[in-house]
Formats: C-alpha cells, sequence, structure tokens
C-alpha cells in the first residue's frame, strides 16, 4: 500500500507505470521506466527515501530504471 501511494501520489487519474517487481525473503525489487523516473522526480525520490526505510528494518527495497528499449519490448509481450 505505501509503494502504491509512492507511485501515485497525485489525486487525479493517473496512468500506472510499466513496473516489473520481483522478490525473496529479502525484500523486493522493482523496475520502473527510466523516463517516468526522470519525468516525476518527486516520487522516484519517495522511492529511494523508503528504500533506506526498508534498508534500517533490515529489508531490501531495490528500485531501478528499465530503458525505453527495455519498455517497448515488454510493453509487446
Amino acid at each position: 500500500m505505501r509503494i502504491a501511494a509512492l507511485l501515485l501520489r497525485r489525486r487525479s487519474d493517473v496512468k500506472l507505470p510499466l513496473l516489473r517487481v520481483s522478490g525473496d525473503a529479502g525484500g523486493f525489487d522493482i523496475e520502473l521506466a527510466q523516463t517516468w523516473l526522470e519525468d516525476n522526480p518527486l516520487s522516484a525520490a519517495a522511492l529511494e527515501d523508503e528504500s533506506r526505510h526498508w534498508k534500517s528494518a533490515g529489508l531490501r527495497l531495490s528500485v531501478s530504471g528499465l530503458s525505453d528499449k527495455k519498455v517497448s519490448v515488454l510493453n509487446r509481450g
């Protein structure tokens, strides 16, 4: 729920960005389009801050950017 609030910070209908999530016992890895991260700097900064909070709790939350080419391939799939 916290991650959803960080991704959808605006109170308007916004299209959810393409994202890939994987996880294991140690935490989660989130991949978002790099262009989305660049276009949404407040959300990107909030995700980085959230990652630090998780780390202080002994968990991993890794957020990384996907290239436009990779996003294009994933959108076709």
